[in-house]
Protein backbone atom coordinates (compact mmCIF):
# COMPACT_ATOMS: atom_id res chain seq x y z
CA UNK A 1 0.00 0.00 0.00
CA UNK A 2 1.01 3.60 -0.54
CA UNK A 3 0.60 6.47 1.90
CA UNK A 4 -2.52 8.07 0.44
CA UNK A 5 -6.14 7.05 0.85
CA UNK A 6 -8.36 6.30 -2.09
CA UNK A 7 -9.62 3.44 -4.26
CA UNK A 8 -7.32 1.35 -6.44
CA UNK A 9 -8.97 -0.48 -9.35
CA UNK A 10 -7.23 -3.61 -10.63
CA UNK A 11 -7.73 -6.05 -13.50
CA UNK A 12 -5.72 -8.79 -15.13
CA UNK A 13 -5.30 -9.67 -18.79
CA UNK A 14 -3.55 -12.17 -21.03
CA UNK A 15 -2.45 -11.87 -24.63
CA UNK A 16 -3.36 -14.84 -26.78
CA UNK A 17 -1.72 -15.96 -29.97
CA UNK A 18 -2.70 -13.50 -32.61
CA UNK A 19 -2.39 -10.70 -30.08
CA UNK A 20 -5.99 -10.92 -28.88
CA UNK A 21 -6.41 -9.75 -25.28
CA UNK A 22 -8.61 -11.26 -22.60
CA UNK A 23 -9.45 -9.09 -19.62
CA UNK A 24 -10.59 -10.12 -16.15
CA UNK A 25 -13.27 -8.49 -14.06
CA UNK A 26 -12.29 -5.35 -12.17
CA UNK A 27 -11.59 -5.40 -8.43
CA UNK A 28 -11.56 -2.33 -6.20
CA UNK A 29 -9.28 -2.08 -3.17
CA UNK A 30 -9.94 0.73 -0.73
CA UNK A 31 -6.89 2.33 0.93
CA UNK A 32 -8.08 3.54 4.32
CA UNK A 33 -6.51 6.02 6.71
CA UNK A 34 -4.68 4.73 9.76
CA UNK A 35 -5.36 5.49 13.41
CA UNK A 36 -5.52 9.16 14.46
CA UNK A 37 -2.16 10.62 15.44
CA UNK A 38 -2.51 14.38 14.85
CA UNK A 39 -5.06 17.20 14.71
CA UNK A 40 -5.11 20.36 12.60
CA UNK A 41 -7.11 23.05 14.43
CA UNK A 42 -8.21 26.27 12.72
CA UNK A 43 -10.38 29.13 14.05
CA UNK A 44 -12.11 31.55 11.64
CA UNK A 45 -12.21 34.42 12.42
CA UNK A 46 -9.45 34.75 15.02
CA UNK A 47 -11.01 37.83 16.65
CA UNK A 48 -14.41 38.40 18.31
CA UNK A 49 -15.90 41.20 20.40
CA UNK A 50 -18.11 41.24 23.47
CA UNK A 51 -20.18 43.94 21.71
CA UNK A 52 -21.34 41.41 19.09
CA UNK A 53 -22.55 38.34 21.03
CA UNK A 54 -24.34 37.03 17.92
CA UNK A 55 -21.09 36.61 15.99
CA UNK A 56 -19.05 33.44 16.37
CA UNK A 57 -15.80 31.81 15.32
CA UNK A 58 -15.94 28.49 13.48
CA UNK A 59 -13.52 25.95 14.97
CA UNK A 60 -12.53 23.18 12.55
CA UNK A 61 -10.53 20.16 13.73
CA UNK A 62 -9.14 17.88 11.01
CA UNK A 63 -7.99 14.54 12.37
CA UNK A 64 -5.15 12.84 10.48
CA UNK A 65 -3.06 9.67 10.56
CA UNK A 66 0.75 9.51 10.61
CA UNK A 67 0.91 9.93 6.81
CA UNK A 68 -1.22 13.08 6.94
CA UNK A 69 -4.39 11.48 5.59
CA UNK A 70 -7.69 12.70 7.02
CA UNK A 71 -9.38 9.90 8.95
CA UNK A 72 -12.87 8.80 8.01
CA UNK A 73 -16.12 9.60 9.73
CA UNK A 74 -17.12 8.70 13.25
CA UNK A 75 -14.02 9.74 15.24
CA UNK A 76 -15.23 11.67 18.30
CA UNK A 77 -13.49 14.99 18.97
CA UNK A 78 -14.08 16.79 22.29
CA UNK A 79 -13.61 20.56 22.62
CA UNK A 80 -12.90 22.86 25.56
CA UNK A 81 -12.43 26.63 25.81
CA UNK A 82 -11.04 28.89 28.53
CA UNK A 83 -13.24 31.83 27.49
CA UNK A 84 -16.52 32.31 25.63
CA UNK A 85 -18.89 29.43 24.96
CA UNK A 86 -18.93 26.50 22.53
CA UNK A 87 -22.18 25.41 20.90
CA UNK A 88 -21.36 21.78 21.73
CA UNK A 89 -18.73 19.91 23.71
CA UNK A 90 -18.00 17.21 21.10
CA UNK A 91 -18.54 16.37 17.46
CA UNK A 92 -17.83 13.28 15.35
CA UNK A 93 -15.68 13.62 12.25
CA UNK A 94 -17.28 13.68 8.81
CA UNK A 95 -16.09 11.50 5.93
CA UNK A 96 -13.45 14.19 5.29
CA UNK A 97 -12.08 13.84 8.83
CA UNK A 98 -13.41 17.20 9.97
CA UNK A 99 -15.18 18.03 13.23
CA UNK A 100 -16.74 21.51 13.61
CA UNK A 101 -17.96 23.59 16.56
CA UNK A 102 -18.73 27.30 17.04
CA UNK A 103 -17.32 29.68 19.66
CA UNK A 104 -19.41 32.69 20.78
CA UNK A 105 -17.68 35.52 22.68
CA UNK A 106 -19.75 35.82 25.85
CA UNK A 107 -19.26 38.87 28.11
CA UNK A 108 -15.61 38.52 29.20
CA UNK A 109 -12.70 39.81 27.13
CA UNK A 110 -9.30 38.14 26.78
CA UNK A 111 -7.71 35.31 24.82
CA UNK A 112 -9.78 32.14 24.47
CA UNK A 113 -7.75 28.94 24.26
CA UNK A 114 -9.69 26.24 22.43
CA UNK A 115 -8.44 22.67 22.77
CA UNK A 116 -9.50 19.69 20.66
CA UNK A 117 -8.89 16.15 21.97
CA UNK A 118 -9.14 12.71 20.36
CA UNK A 119 -8.79 9.50 22.36
CA UNK A 120 -6.54 7.57 19.97
CA UNK A 121 -5.48 3.91 20.45
CA UNK A 122 -2.05 4.98 21.73
CA UNK A 123 -3.37 7.70 24.03
CA UNK A 124 -5.13 11.07 23.74
CA UNK A 125 -3.92 13.60 21.17
CA UNK A 126 -4.65 17.32 21.55
CA UNK A 127 -4.26 20.57 19.65
CA UNK A 128 -4.90 24.13 20.82
CA UNK A 129 -5.67 27.37 18.99
CA UNK A 130 -6.62 30.84 20.22
CA UNK A 131 -9.28 33.48 19.52
CA UNK A 132 -8.95 37.07 20.77
CA UNK A 133 -12.12 38.38 22.41
CA UNK A 134 -11.98 42.19 22.55
CA UNK A 135 -13.81 44.44 24.97
CA UNK A 136 -16.27 47.11 23.82
CA UNK A 137 -15.92 50.90 24.24
CA UNK A 138 -15.84 52.70 27.61
CA UNK A 139 -19.01 52.52 29.69
CA UNK A 140 -17.55 53.53 33.07
CA UNK A 141 -14.37 55.04 34.53
CA UNK A 142 -12.77 54.24 37.87
CA UNK A 143 -10.48 56.95 39.22
CA UNK A 144 -7.76 56.06 41.74
CA UNK A 145 -5.56 58.54 43.64
CA UNK A 146 -2.36 57.48 45.42
CA UNK A 147 -1.97 58.84 48.00
CA UNK A 148 -5.34 60.39 48.79
CA UNK A 149 -3.85 63.01 51.12
CA UNK A 150 -0.97 65.36 50.24
CA UNK A 151 0.84 68.22 51.96
CA UNK A 152 0.45 71.88 51.10
CA UNK A 153 3.26 73.01 48.81
CA UNK A 154 6.32 74.35 50.59
CA UNK A 155 5.65 72.61 53.91
CA UNK A 156 8.16 69.81 53.36
CA UNK A 157 5.74 66.93 52.90
CA UNK A 158 4.73 64.95 49.82
CA UNK A 159 2.85 67.49 47.71
CA UNK A 160 1.75 65.29 44.79
CA UNK A 161 -0.62 62.40 44.14
CA UNK A 162 -0.69 60.06 41.13
CA UNK A 163 -4.13 59.90 39.51
CA UNK A 164 -4.97 56.79 37.43
CA UNK A 165 -8.10 56.30 35.31
CA UNK A 166 -9.29 52.78 34.43
CA UNK A 167 -11.87 52.35 31.64
CA UNK A 168 -14.45 49.54 31.65
CA UNK A 169 -17.02 48.42 29.10
CA UNK A 170 -20.66 47.53 29.77
CA UNK A 171 -19.64 44.00 30.84
CA UNK A 172 -17.07 45.36 33.33
CA UNK A 173 -14.11 44.30 31.16
CA UNK A 174 -11.16 46.68 31.24
CA UNK A 175 -11.03 48.46 27.88
CA UNK A 176 -7.96 47.47 25.87
CA UNK A 177 -7.96 50.16 23.18
CA UNK A 178 -6.30 53.54 23.74
CA UNK A 179 -8.63 56.46 24.56
CA UNK A 180 -7.85 60.07 25.41
CA UNK A 181 -8.85 60.65 29.04
CA UNK A 182 -9.53 64.22 30.20
CA UNK A 183 -9.08 65.16 33.85
CA UNK A 184 -10.97 68.00 35.51
CA UNK A 185 -10.64 69.71 38.88
CA UNK A 186 -14.02 70.52 40.46
CA UNK A 187 -14.69 73.14 43.16
CA UNK A 188 -11.08 74.27 43.37
CA UNK A 189 -9.87 77.71 44.29
CA UNK A 190 -7.83 79.49 41.57
CA UNK A 191 -4.05 79.24 41.68
CA UNK A 192 -1.95 79.59 43.70
CA UNK A 193 -4.48 78.10 46.10
CA UNK A 194 -5.83 74.53 46.02
CA UNK A 195 -4.60 71.72 43.75
CA UNK A 196 -3.45 71.60 40.14
CA UNK A 197 -3.00 68.94 37.47
CA UNK A 198 0.57 68.63 36.18
CA UNK A 199 1.14 72.20 37.46
CA UNK A 200 -1.92 73.46 35.58
CA UNK A 201 -5.34 74.33 36.99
Amino acid sequence: AGQRTGIATLRAFVINQGDSIVYSNEVEIRLQAGDPTQIDLVATPRELSTTNPGLYSTIVATVRDTAGNAVGEGILVTFETTLGALDKASDATSDSGKSIVELSPGVSSGVAQITATVNAPFGPITKTTTVDIASSGPNSIRLVASPTAIAVAGTGGNASSTISAFLFDANNNQVEEAYMVHFQLINEAPEPGGCNLNRHG
